[in-house]
């Protein structure tokens, strides 16, 4: 199931002198039956895969807002909803620039990927967490996509296996 955009170009605005391209207003023209953004992931085996791995599983149990949405918020918005939602919107943005399947695919990788770092209550604890132990979100996800922590061990074999390096 592919999905076509439909859109008008804006004009573009200059800038200095520089010619600035605006993004163009567009209508995002699905098949008949819309797909969900699961279902346009689920299109691709490694997607797949990784959303079914366990470092973005856990994101299901890891509130977007952290602290505040316990406190605040009458809906539960997870890291593991936000990802799926970044991975959407990078195959969408793909496909409105006309990526080739691997470059689609890359950016809907880290689509999945980015937020593999968060712990509990998500932002919250971010300063403590690097105050206390030196360490940030960002290279802890790091760490679990490159498979040195126990967590993101099948991480490399599910990217190698699908070759992507």
């Amino acid at each position: 199931m592919s999905v076509r955009l439909a859109y008008e170009k804006r004009p573009s605005v200059v800038d200095n002198g520089r010619t600035l391209p605006l993004l163009p207003d567009f209508e995002t023209v699905f098949p008949p039956e819309k797909p969900t953004i699961e279902e346009l992931l689920y299109e691709d085996p490694l997607l797949l895969d990784l959303i079914q791995s366990r470092p973005v599983r856990r994101l299901k149990r890891i509130g977007f807002l952290g602290a505040i949405e316990r406190v605040r918020c009458r809906h539960w918005h997870s890291r593991y909803d936000h990802s799926l939602g970044v991975a959407g919107l990078a195959l969408l943005y793909a496909s409105y620039r006309d990526f080739s399947r691997r470059e689609s695919r890359l950016l809907a990788i880290a689509g999945l990927l980015h937020d593999v770092g968060h712990g509990p209550l998500s932002h919250t604890l971010e300063p403590v967490f690097l105050e206390r132990f030196g360490i940030s979100h960002h290279a802890i996800g790091a760490k679990i996509i490159r498979g040195e922590l126990p967590i993101g061990s099948d991480i490399p074999r599910m990217l190698a296996r699908h070759g992507v390096d």
